[in-house]
């Protein structure tokens, strides 16, 4: 069976890594849901798994590929541990701006890592075809458990960054929410709602004009996809 199709972008993936671990955990500051002493011990935990979590993401980048997003597993585990960091952190103050983007950068990146392995996988089968040779089961396997993984992590950090977009933004502003989510959404295949994620962004943000090209284009470029699948 073939797998379920996802955007073929690998420059994209080496552009939104890039971006989310080169800007770190960019926020706003949070708030507590409790009061006195117990709120003064939820914010300590929060900031400790906030700082645990970026020096894992750190460690993480050190041996960053971001030319081939698919050499980028020995990464993974660090990414895991923060994914974990961070969503306690969420779970001690659900409405906190921070907590809620950090972790869902970090489960895009965990997105992103498992689509580099998808990508591998997907080459390997595709030599081997083009080749007239067998194709392994294991490699065939291999390759849609992967693409199913990197879907679940990205349509899971996309729960967080809409929630964000959703109840956060008006009191924490951050435009780069809606690139981020643009780009999960790309990858999805979901190119109407990354359009209209982009066109939010360009909205919000002041960038240079060549920047904002760049960004028209890529919008452009979305509606491009969005209407070719329409009408095929």
């Amino acid at each position: 069976m073939h797998p379920v199709r996802i955007a073929h972008l690998r420059a994209p993936v080496a552009l939104s890594i890039a971006v989310l671990l080169a800007s770190g955990i960019i926020g706003c500051s949070s708030t507590s849901p409790r009061g006195d002493k117990d709120a003064v011990k939820v914010a300590v935990k929060i900031t400790k798994n906030l700082e645990r979590g970026q020096k894992l993401m750190d460690d993480a980048r050190a041996d960053w590929n971001l030319n081939d997003p698919s050499e980028n597993l020995d990464g993974l585990s660090k990414l895991i541990q923060a994914e974990e960091l961070f969503f306690e952190a969420r779970k001690l103050s659900p409405n906190s701006s921070k907590p809620r983007m950090a972790l869902g950068n970090c489960r895009a990146l965990i997105g992103y890592v498992y689509y580099g392995q998808y990508q591998k996988f997907e080459a390997e089968v595709k030599a081997a075809e083009e080749a007239g040779s067998e194709v392994s089961p294991k490699e065939i396997k291999s390759r849609d458990e992967n693409l199913a993984k990197s879907r679940d992590w990205l349509q899971r950090s996309n729960q967080e960054l809409e929630f964000y977009v959703r109840f956060l933004i008006q009191q924490f502003p951050n435009p780069f929410i809606y690139e981020a989510l643009a780009t999960n959404y790309e990858f999805l295949g979901e190119y109407g709602a990354a359009e209209n994620m982009l066109k939010a962004f360009l909205q919000s943000v002041d960038i240079s004009r060549e920047r904002r090209m760049e960004f028209e284009a890529r919008a452009r470029a979305l509606r491009k996809k969005r209407l070719d699948e329409f009408e095929g």
